[in-house]
């Protein structure tokens, strides 16, 4: 899977132990702010995301409006740039369409679907 790097912030590792709930979201404390957190394998394969609390969470970080959300992902390969041609359409919830990206088959994430499926209200500028 891909995200376009104009839709992230930060690249970021947080110890399991730092995780903190707001309700039933969980956040973590990012740069003054409360980073709400996204775990992707939940909403893409809804599956449930068990971590033990030694583990590193890898957090691809988004932010717009003045306000962050973190991407959990299982694990972070490498940073390219290279130009994308869509191959395939997908169906799939979260994911625009499949390209080939370095040789392998990559879907693109839906960054703004993926978000506002968790948090419905983060692009609503009128919340502060």
């Amino acid at each position: 899977m891909a995200i376009p790097l104009s839709l992230v912030t930060r690249l970021e590792k947080f110890p399991r132990a730092q995780i903190e709930y707001s309700g039933n979201q969980h956040v973590i404390q990012y740069r003054g702010q409360i980073l709400p957190l996204i775990y992707l394998a939940d909403l893409l394969d809804g599956t449930s995301t068990n971590l033990n609390n030694n583990e590193m969470l890898q957090v691809v970080v988004h932010s717009n409006n003045n306000r962050s959300v973190g991407l959990v992902v299982p694990r972070i390969l490498d940073i390219v740039e290279e130009s994308i041609t869509i191959e395939s359409i997908t169906s799939r919830r979260g994911v625009l369409y499949s390209s080939i990206i370095q040789g392998e088959v990559t879907e693109l994430l839906d960054m703004k679907n993926i978000i506002n499926t968790a948090l419905p209200r983060f692009f609503d500028a009128s919340v502060p």
